[in-house]
């Protein structure tokens, strides 16, 4: 049943856009737009430097600054200190394509992965305060209030779950003590069964896998755009709705629509920071096709995504009036 639901939406999008060509080669133009102005500068030399970053080992140097902290608070390991701070730095979806390549490297287990779910898809600050603050909220408000309600919620849930995985897995650490003793060993052996690949081999296979994310995220975004383009041309007259529509589905265009509304400032301000905070679908799939092979489900990333878009976007109303 449901693969004949979505063949039927895909059939419909398919006729529309033959319908209408003209409005389809316009958002296809539109998605593909901000694509080579936003993401492509940003997030591919992000990706490069990330990947080489673990290939030298340099990341043990950026996350060895906040390891301590993170492993405190939030019970992660270097390799998932340094996949939190790409996601934080960089923005969607760096954060989970790092975690995942550490996570085929061996370099992050399974609980930690899962756990790391929560607060590895960000808007990046540059996002945050070049297009957001300056440019769709016109620095209305102070910057700080922004940034806490966008960056406070997921890095909360992380540090809870941690509290609750810690709680959990207690009795179980105690009867395993002994197999634990056993890890470092195994890990200690590993690396040294596998044979470096030379610098200029490495420097090859980080381009183009690179290269290939982009694309992707740039295709998804395409697609996207186009959808949302489709669904403001089927509901005319109804700004609200097309806001709504448009930013589940791509966050950027959602962000503009209610920057323009007859929304309150402080509304406006909410529906923006829901938008960005949640990514919309297009960057769901673009997270999820970067995170594949790390152990969660699409329901359980749209949940946490869901959860970061309506309690920063509460935070923020909680803070506007501050």
């Amino acid at each position: 049943m449901k693969k004949w639901i979505g063949a039927a939406g895909l059939f419909a999008l398919f006729i529309w856009m033959l319908l209408y060509s003209r409005l389809s080669i316009q958002g296809a133009a539109n998605g593909l737009l901000l694509w080579y102005q936003t993401v492509l500068p940003s997030i591919l030399p992000a990706l490069i430097l990330s990947k080489l970053l673990i290939f030298t080992g340099g990341d043990q140097l950026l996350s060895g600054i906040f390891a301590p902290i993170s492993r405190l608070f939030m019970k992660l390991t270097s390799h998932g200190t340094y996949a939190l701070l790409i996601g934080l730095l960089c923005g969607y979806p760096a954060g989970m394509k790092t975690a995942a390549d550490l996570y085929r490297g061996g370099r992050l287990e399974q609980e930690e992965s899962r756990r790391l779910m929560a607060c590895l898809s960000f808007p990046s600050p540059m996002f945050l305060t070049g297009y957001i603050y300056t440019g769709l909220l016109a620095q209305s408000f102070p910057f700080w209030k922004l940034a806490l309600a966008v960056y406070f919620p997921p890095l909360a849930a992380e540090i809870i779950l941690a509290l609750i995985f810690r709680v959990k897995n207690f009795s179980r650490q105690i009867s395993a003590q002994n197999t634990r003793k056993l890890i470092p060993v195994i890990q200690k052996k590993n690396p040294a069964k596998q044979d470096s690949p030379a610098f200029a081999e490495a420097l090859d296979e980080i381009l183009m896998d690179s290269c290939t994310t982009v694309v992707k995220i740039g295709l998804l975004m395409m697609l996207f755009s186009v959808l949302a383009t489709c669904i403001q041309q089927l509901l005319p007259g109804t700004p609200v709705l097309q806001m709504g529509a448009s930013g589940l589905l791509e966050m950027t265009t959602g962000s503009y629509l209610a920057a323009k509304s007859t929304l309150s400032p402080a509304w406006q301000a909410a529906c923006i920071t829901f938008f960005i905070c949640f990514g919309g679908l297009s960057v769901a799939a673009q997270s999820i096709s970067a995170g594949k092979g790390l152990p969660f489900t699409v329901w359980q990333y749209l949940f946490w995504k869901l959860f970061h878009g309506a309690a920063s976007a509460a935070l923020l109303l909680a803070l506007w009036y501050v």
